[in-house]
Order: structure tokens, then sequence, then C-alpha cells
């Protein structure tokens, strides 16, 4: 078998975020090979992460596809078109897709020949950390949909796909399919996916990358006990869902704490 340790990554323009310079440190720290690919300007790397360009990817362009029409403000294109991104870096074979903002505990390396992917919840797969093979019908399922017309993906529920474009309709107001949900390329769609081709199963523990979520991912923040998932070869990393309290130093005896000091800039 042949095992890889590439990830690769997103991050629009600008200065990282602390919480991804902090996780993309960890990633390198524990001797993964990290790409960000960027469509701009990043002045704040972490050392011995890789520089790309997205374009190489998937053209900066489809965001104008997926600004949605009822709530204009949303910042909902660009989250929709990293949904797009990661799969296609799994179609053109760049690497493992995770989340910059993905404490690593430990190496991780990953069969090439095989999808990965882990549960999120008992139904629901996480969309923060996956590995397809170019092959994976799911890489062309979403390779079709960026092609149509519409973009409105033809694996959505009754709710999304019959009662709120009726909604919309019957109340006159136009629509794209960045107005039918935040999760319809990510998370609830690449489930619907799994299941359509029997996938489900393929899934990894939860502990492996989603330990805490919801709530419980207040937890990293919190003076709490944190170090067996660091000393627990089954859980390779963290995603920190809670983005918004990574600005400050953090609670002493909480894992944001530890992570700031040992891989902070």
């Amino acid at each position: 078998m042949n095992y890889s340790n590439r990830i690769c990554t997103l991050w629009i323009n600008g200065p990282l975020r602390l919480v991804d310079q902090v996780c993309l440190a960890s990633m390198v720290a524990n001797d993964m090979d990290v790409t960000l690919y960027t469509y701009g300007d990043v002045c704040n790397l972490p050392a011995n992460v890789k520089l790309a360009n997205g374009e190489e990817v998937l053209s900066l362009k489809l965001i104008e596809r997926l600004h949605p029409l009822v709530k204009p403000c949303s910042v909902r294109p660009f989250q929709h078109f990293s949904d797009f991104f990661r799969i296609e870096c799994q179609r053109l074979n760049k690497g493992m897709w995770m989340d910059s903002d993905t404490l690593f505990f430990r190496n991780f390396t990953y069969d090439v020949t095989e999808m990965y992917f882990a549960k999120e919840a008992r139904s629901r797969i996480g969309f923060g950390a996956i590995y397809l093979p170019s092959s994976n019908p799911i890489c062309s399922d979403y390779l079709n949909l960026r092609n149509s017309q519409s973009l409105i993906p033809p694996w959505l529920g009754i709710k999304r796909r019959l009662f709120k474009p009726a909604l919309f309709r019957l109340t006159g107001r136009n629509y794209t399919a960045s107005d039918l949900g935040i999760t319809i390329f990510a998370n609830d769609g690449f489930t619907r996916l799994a299941r359509r081709y029997g996938f489900l199963e393929k899934a990894a523990a939860k502990n492996t990358f989603y330990h805490w979520t919801g709530r419980d991912n207040l937890k990293a923040f919190e003076k709490t006990e944190f170090r067996y998932m660091v000393n627990d070869p089954a859980i390779v990393g963290l995603h920190i869902a809670k983005k918004h309290l990574a600005t400050t130093p953090g609670v002493p005896g909480s894992l944001w704490r530890w992570a700031l000091d040992k891989y902070g800039p």
C-alpha cells in the first residue's frame, strides 16, 4: 500500500487568523506535508507551509455563481466555493483535504488507494478531513454539478429540493443554489452521496478529528482535561469549530492555551 502525509487546504486572501496559524503550525510540527492554496497574499504563513496558487485547482470566478439572492449579504459564496475546491483537490490528486483550523496532535498517513473521511455525528460525515482517490464517483458528481447551469445539487432532500424553491416562487423571490442551505455542498451533501454509493461504513470513528463537536467544542477554550486526547493514538487532531473564541490568549489549563503556547506565532 502507498501511504502519504500530503495535506492541502485553502485561504482565499489576506492574513491568516490566529487559529489557522496555530493549526497549520501544528500540522507541520507533526511531520505533515502541508500546501496552502490561496488567491492573494498571505503575510503570516507558518514556517514550512508551502504556498500555491488556487487557480491551479479551481477558478475563483465560480464565486460569482454562488452568491445568494435571498440573503445577498451572506458570506456563503466563499464557504460554498471551499466545498467545491476541496473535492476538486481530490480529483486532481492534490492530497488529503484538511480544514486549516484543525489542530494536530500527531502524524497521520493515509492510503492513497482508499477513501478517507470520519464521522462528525452518528449519521453525518465531517467535511473537514477528506481524501478521495481521483476515480471516486463523488469527484465526478461535484464536477458535473459545477458544470451544470443552476448548481442545484440533485442529491438534495425533499425540503431543499421542493419545499424551499416552491416557497421562493410563491413569494416572488429569485434564488440561487446558495439560498437553499449552507451545507448543501458540504457535510450534508457529501453524506448523502456517501450513503448513495454505500460508503458510509467506511467512515473512520468520530474521535479521529471530531472528538468535541457542537457545544462540546467550547471545552477547547475552558480549563478542562484534554491531555488524554494528546496521548490517545486514535485521536489525530481536533477541528476547532468555535473559531470566534480563538482570538485571545485563552484560559490557563485549556487546550487552546496549550496549543497557542506550543504552536503560536
